[in-house]
């Protein structure tokens, strides 16, 4: 009888801790900016072919933040700084307007202290696979491709952020 207690016990925390470990200890962030870095960007045909890009990215990583503050509370800043996008492993924009590659850093500040808590590099590329005898593959569109890569970033930086607490020394206050 007090092994099964014990047993069911265990179960019960261990299915528990977690969940409370998902909800309560995520990284508040308030705010997420996107500046660009990027030598490409600066012709002509890279701004036709991502004039919102700043936007687009900065939206993608907001979404996959689980812990927003959006009520204007205390909460960390985002920057992000991308420094590099090919498009089919060339510097420069293609027609098609996909790219195979987009790299940025990302730094987490505390505002009240304007220290980086925390940065980290992402890099996410967008690779061709084979497929098998009898499978035809299919190329998304432009807009689903560079949606992708935009969610791709969005979710690595949560990813990033899943093990980062705040500041234990420093409490956010209004």
């Amino acid at each position: 009888m007090l092994k099964r207690s014990v047993t069911a016990l265990g179960l019960v925390l261990s299915m528990a801790i977690p969940a409370s470990a998902l909800t309560n200890d995520s990284l508040p962030v308030a705010d997420v900016e996107v500046t660009t870095f990027l030598k490409g960007l600066e012709t002509p045909d890279a701004q036709a072919q991502y004039p919102s890009l700043n936007d687009d990215l900065k939206q993608a990583v907001w979404d996959a933040l689980p812990n927003k503050v959006t009520d204007g509370g205390p909460g960390y800043k985002v920057d992000i700084t991308l420094t590099a996008i090919r498009l089919t492993d060339g510097p420069t924009p293609v027609n098609d307007g996909r790219f195979n590659l987009l790299e940025g850093m990302v730094e987490v500040v505390n505002p009240q202290l304007s220290t980086v808590a925390t940065s980290f590099p992402v890099l996410i590329r967008a690779e061709e696979g084979s497929t098998g005898p009898g499978t035809v593959a299919v190329s998304p569109s432009s807009e689903a491709f560079y949606s992708a890569m935009l969610t791709a970033f969005g979710e690595a930086t949560k990813r990033e952020l899943d093990g980062v607490l705040p500041d234990s020394a420093v409490e956010l206050r209004d």
